[in-house]
């Protein structure tokens, strides 16, 4: 059967709005009946002018096929007691539990309430997103949005059940969920022929259920972009890290994109899209796609904290719409602004509908952003041939890895080595922190001609500029007519416990001054050169400068300098100091 011109079927059931917090829960629960309630009635206002582009859907009831997938998807036991919360759904009779009871589970779970007909509620939520699946799958309409709730994403196959979390005392992470609808939906399409599923998860929060029951499913690729936090923000577990790819027969289906912190904006996430999403779902080139439709990353939501607008919905709605030939089914999950879920699910319902998406007001990317989503290209560029990586993940152990100064220094040394020249030791504190920091030429001790003295920074690492050419360079050792000591020093890390910046500089300044002051004394007063120059660049050559003005005039250093060469750098040059005016004038008289 062809499918008809681009229909969108939906799904609502006002018994869903039986699932309520009770009549002494104190509070307004942020799950509450009216977060469905405001979306359909919002839709309904804009079918008014155009009624033909929908099908408005009864749900399903509950069958034995359907229980199947269900008990595939969670341990039966738990979906069990999930049917033992309700008096009686689909014809089948159960002893309800009373309040007392429902107290005594609902103390046991993580953010959720319990009511009489939260068993009822949770199954026709199940089944509204089959519903749809169903007949998108026969070709009836082309698309759907499933209003429906409670929510499904953080459910886990193997949940605990009520009684064992009664008995155990242990509190179960459902995240106001009960069944996984998505992965419910995911199994029903997968039961029926459907070879690859792709559900793209936007909730504010990672989807840990829906992740773990495909970790080693190759054939449903779970995409997920939520804030991390670095593991803090809820459900607070490491596994929605960008570094989790899936298990070993299911590597690069599992996709995270985890914000670092609040804040992220419609840029943000057509950023992730672009460069991310639609390339590796092209790749994979799913039959079908299912979208965990959670609202709270819209902007104004209390929990999500985010700024993606009805207009940034609408775009990712707008791409995602264009992969398995638009079989496209949008689940509801969270939002917690009524305001905030109505317009953004408004926004993607007319998408589905045919209208064109608006376009987003603000395309300022953060840079946060762009770092956080290379973390997840660095981690799946191995599995998806569409990624490439503008840094390169080594996949070493920190224990295999050398810090960089490390490899500047064994760098430098390899090439003066190379010159003929070979390190000195003053044996400070600056050994360890920068070793072989200084060199010098054979001839040291013995040069009867100029000894030069070139101070310098450690190179200053930049993208696509050479790492060692801070050294001088093509200036052979070898020439007998003079010796040379070659120093590079600076451009240490301000470490935690040091104050601000001036701070800093003044400190880093004592440093290079104390270690010249020992060089100078442990090799350059030993030298028997007549004359000395002294070249430099940067803070260590300033440091220099400081150190000749206040060494003392009758030192066989300060008598035999002839020269002092300063290259002009980032650091601002100095006045010189009178003792170093008294000099020059007395070396120009010498040499003039």
């Amino acid at each position: 059967m062809e499918s008809r011109n681009r229909l969108t079927g939906i799904v609502y059931d006002e018994r869903m709005l039986d699932h309520k917090t009770r009549k002494d829960y104190v509070g307004v629960h942020p799950e509450r009946p009216e977060r469905i309630k405001v979306i359909y009635e919002a839709i309904q206002d804009v079918l008014k002018n155009s009624p033909e582009k929908t099908i408005h859907y009864a749900i399903d009831e509950l069958d034995m096929d359907c229980l199947s997938i269900v008990e595939e998807t969670h341990d039966p036991e738990y979906v069990r007691q999930i049917m033992l919360l309700s008096s009686n759904y689909n014809r089948l009779t159960y002893s309800a539990r009373n309040d007392i009871e429902l107290d005594a589970m609902q103390k046991k779970y993580d953010s959720i309430y319990l009511h009489q007909q939260s068993g009822i509620s949770a199954f026709i939520s199940c089944m509204g997103a089959i519903t749809l699946a169903k007949r998108i799958l026969h070709n009836e309409i082309q698309n759907g949005f499933a209003i429906i709730r409670p929510p499904g994403h953080h459910a886990e196959t193997n949940c605990v059940s009520i009684f064992e979390a009664i008995n155990s005392g242990n509190v179960i992470l459902l995240g106001f969920c009960f069944l996984n609808n998505a992965a419910i939906t995911a199994n029903y399409l997968r039961a029926n022929g459907v070879d690859r599923v792709l559900i793209v998860d936007w909730d504010i929060h990672h989807g840990n259920g829906t992740q773990s029951i495909f970790f080693n499913d190759p054939n449903v690729l779970y995409f997920s972009i939520h804030r991390y936090n670095n593991g803090e923000f809820y459900p607070g577990r490491k596994d929605a890290s960008p570094g989790i790819v899936g298990g070993a027969s299911a590597l690069g289906k599992t996709v995270n994109v985890g914000w670092s912190s609040s804040g992220a904006t419609d840029a943000d996430y057509l950023y992730v899209f672009n460069n991310i999403l639609m390339p590796i779902a092209q790749e994979f080139n799913p039959n079908f796609v299912i979208v965990s439709a959670g609202f709270d990353s819209a902007k104004g939501d209390p929990i999500g904290q985010t700024l993606v607008t009805p207009e940034g919905y609408g775009q990712m709605t707008y791409m995602l719409s264009s992969l398995a030939n638009g079989k496209v089914l949008l689940l509801l999950e969270g939002g917690y602004s009524l305001d905030a879920i109505k317009s953004s699910a408004v926004s993607c319902f007319k998408v589905l509908t045919g209208d064109r998406p608006q376009p987003i007001s603000d395309y300022n990317l953060r840079k946060q952003a762009v770092f956080d989503a290379e973390s997840t290209i660095m981690s799946h560029s191995r599995y998806w041939k569409c990624l490439k990586p503008k840094y390169e993940n080594l996949n070493v152990s920190h224990k295999q890895c050398k810090r960089l100064k490390e490899c500047i220094s064994n760098s430098r040394c390899s090439i003066l080595t190379g010159k003929k020249m070979f390190p000195l030791s003053v044996a400070t504190e600056y050994d360890e922190i920068f070793p072989q920091a200084t060199f010098s030429t054979a001839n040291l001790l013995t040069n009867n001609s100029i000894l030069i003295v070139n101070v310098h920074e450690i190179p200053f690492v930049k993208a696509n500029e050479p790492l060692l050419n801070s050294h001088i360079n093509d200036l052979t050792a070898t020439v007998n007519d003079f010796a040379l000591i070659d120093i590079s020093i600076g451009h240490r890390q301000n470490n935690a416990g040091q104050p601000g910046v001036e701070s800093y500089v003044a400190w880093e300044l004592e440093k290079m001054e104390s270690y010249l002051i020992k060089v100078i004394a442990a090799f350059v007063d030993k030298t028997v050169a007549p004359s000395i120059i002294f070249i430099g660049t940067g803070k260590p050559f300033k440091a220099l400068l400081r150190i000749l003005s206040n060494i003392k005039t009758e030192s066989s250093t300060f008598k035999r300098t002839k020269a002092l060469i300063g290259f002009v750098t980032e650091v601002p040059a100095i006045s010189p100091q009178p003792k170093i005016q008294d000099w020059f004038q007395r070396v120009k008289q010498e040499m003039f």
